[in-house]
């Protein structure tokens, strides 16, 4: 790999169409005037020279290998690829990786995950303030300092989740982009469908960060109604007529549910948002998974043999030695809760080494000289289980 793509004239296309700084792949510290003097071959119409006079420099060329082999979705160098990925740092991947084609759909979904715990947050917040409002309101019948509190958290949380929800509708829009479904008829109707009569609520949401900022926060009341039959119910309200008479353009949708009745009832509405959010996100997974097959399967590649790589540098370097607290290979290697599930577990002590030394050596890349270290560890921890006794095995008394 590395021979035929640093002669390759499609590399040097691929270094002069992108434009590269040092500074994506290199520290301040790192660069030094020979750096400064192989990028200045990057532009123009000049031939591409390589210089191999630093560290520096050969840090670039495989950062730009790496990077080069990832844009065009490549799986036909392995080894190649292997031997490059073992050259880069945590700088230098990190600048490779993101020329990958599925990495941007990547990122969007973890945006879009956490953008969507973010507003579980947010309703929890709400949940629990109107919970203090309305113990407040009970404690004291007059206006008091524990309800004001509870109402700033709830109005805070209130925008928060409108703003989250804006987050949520531009992170959908850039996957619906990447994923080459903007206009879709198809994905407007499977929309229709995950938001069926709740449009309003939606659109309520969203246009209530436009009169938050064109007007003022909006701070909602804790309501306390006492029934017969039902006993008591809290809800957190907004006022329909004070919304509806600041002169803020709500969508059609958006007016019709502020009008449907005297207060809107934040907790529910929000609440039957967030459900529908956690089906879009659910959804978008589903179709980048199924549009993006190959560029997926791709990116899985690449990620798969840095993680590799990271798991022979986990057993080659101890970077506790470092401070004197040297720690053993097994730690390394093997989840705490991994090994300890199966030091209790009733295997025998051969079967037991055998798939400790398998899970440790998982990605099949360590020496032979660490596998035997790992093994006489993993022998003195076997040796010190506790050996229960195995019974025959019974389910509601009957022997199985």
């Amino acid at each position: 790999m590395k021979k035929r793509y640093v002669k390759d004239a499609s590399f040097e296309a691929f270094l002069c169409r992108n434009r590269f700084k040092s500074i994506d792949v290199l520290r301040v510290t790192e660069i030094t005037e020979q750096d400064y003097d192989l990028l200045r071959f990057f532009g123009g119409n000049e031939k591409l020279r390589w210089l191999n006079a630093t560290k520096a420099s050969s840090k670039l060329k495989f950062a730009y290998l790496a990077a080069q082999y990832m844009s065009a979705n490549k799986l036909d160098e392995p080894e190649g690829f292997a031997f490059v990925v073992s050259k880069l740092d945590d700088n230098a991947w990190k600048f490779a990786i993101a020329f990958a084609r599925f990495h941007k759909v990547k990122v969007a979904l973890s945006n879009l995950t956490t953008v969507q715990l973010a507003m579980h947050d947010a309703s929890a917040g709400l949940n629990s303030a109107m919970a203090g409002m309305a113990a407040a309101q009970e404690l004291s019948r007059s206006h008091n300092r524990l309800y004001d509190r509870e109402q700033a958290r709830a109005t805070s949380n209130l925008l928060n989740l409108s703003a989250l929800y804006a987050s949520y509708i531009d992170v959908c829009r850039r996957l619906r982009r990447y994923t080459d479904l903007h206009g879709a008829k198809s994905y407007d109707r499977a929309k229709n469908r995950l938001i069926a009569n709740r449009t309003g609520q939606h659109l309520f949401l969203k246009d209530l960060r436009n009169f938050i900022l064109h007007n003022e926060l909006v701070q909602p009341q804790c309501l306390i109604h006492y029934d017969f039959e039902r006993g008591k119910t809290t809800k957190l309200v907004l006022e329909s007529h004070y919304l509806l008479l600041r002169g803020t353009d709500w969508k059609k949708e958006a007016r019709k549910f502020i009008q449907s009745g005297e207060h809107i009832d934040i907790v529910d509405a929000v609440r039957k948002v967030i459900e529908d959010v956690d089906r879009f996100v659910d959804l978008h997974h589903k179709l980048a998974s199924k549009r993006l097959r190959q560029d997926k399967r791709s990116y899985d590649h690449y990620t798969h043999e840095r993680e590799r790589h990271q798991h022979l540098v986990h057993a080659m370097f101890d970077p506790g030695a470092i401070f004197k607290q040297r720690s053993s290979l097994t730690s390394r290697l093997i989840e705490k809760s991994v090994l300890k599930s199966l030091l209790e577990s009733s295997l025998p002590q051969n079967e037991l080494l055998r798939v400790l030394t398998s899970i440790a050596d998982r990605h099949q890349n360590l020496p032979q000289s660490i596998r035997q270290k790992l093994e006489l560890e993993l022998l003195e921890l076997i040796e010190k289980r506790i050996d229960f006794p195995i019974a025959n095995a019974y389910l509601d008394g009957r022997k199985i």
